[in-house]
């Protein structure tokens, strides 16, 4: 072991397993011992985690949700949403950007009674306290914070902080402003959990989509 160090397994928070057969492989490759696939395919996440339990592939621990829910849902139809989800057994619910306030609320009231994580981007009808507040597990994406006031930010991210709810800056994803990076050490000051993703969608390579690019940024 001399000149050596060891690494414990990394988790990347965001892909999309989309290539099981290339992708798997170089995780574990990249020292990625475990994946969350927000938006999938939950049947082919399930399929693909029950080969690597019965070591018939080799691959990471691989979390799933299934479709997303977005769009300008009513209220019905979000619960609807959810419980399809959940008589699947999906590990988390995994929300869209464009969902409506009426559908986030509603969703946000069933995964709390169903003891079933949401994640994904804070709608724009929903403040970021809000989001804290209605308990969602993981904020990707810091962009809603922009028309806060420098008091209101270390408010949420304290209140994040408190509630346990994670961040999920996604710095490797397209152009990534300064601001984002502010706000990213902001939260980190304030203790807050923060959760690296690639987003990738085909197999890492030493150059570009794997994770040590995104915790060097």
């Amino acid at each position: 072991g001399t000149g050596r160090y060891l690494s414990p397994g990394l988790w990347d928070m965001r892909v999309q397993l989309r290539h099981p057969d290339r992708q798997l492989p170089a995780f574990l490759a990249f020292g990625v011992t475990g994946i969350r696939d927000p938006g999938g395919n939950y049947d082919q996440a399930a399929e693909t985690r029950l080969e690597i339990q019965k070591g018939q592939a080799i691959g990471p621990r691989i979390v799933a949700s299934g479709p997303a829910v977005g769009g300008n849902q009513t209220a019905q139809t979000a619960r609807l949403a959810f419980d399809r989800l959940f008589g699947d057994s999906v590990d988390f619910i995994q929300i869209m950007p464009d969902l409506s306030r009426e559908a986030y609320l509603a969703l946000a009231e069933q995964a709390r009674h169903w003891r079933l994580r949401f994640d994904g981007a804070v709608p724009a009808g929903v403040s970021p306290i809000e989001a804290v507040n209605a308990r969602q597990g993981i904020i990707e994406g810091l962009s809603n914070l922009g028309p806060l006031t420098n008091d209101n930010v270390v408010q949420f991210f304290e209140k994040c902080a408190m509630m346990g709810t994670r961040i999920s800056p996604l710095l490797s994803q397209g152009a990534v402003s300064t601001k984002l990076y502010q706000l990213t050490a902001l939260a980190k000051r304030y203790k807050v959990e923060l959760l690296a993703g690639t987003g990738s969608a085909d197999a890492y390579t030493a150059s570009r989509g794997n994770l040590q690019n995104e915790l060097t940024q």
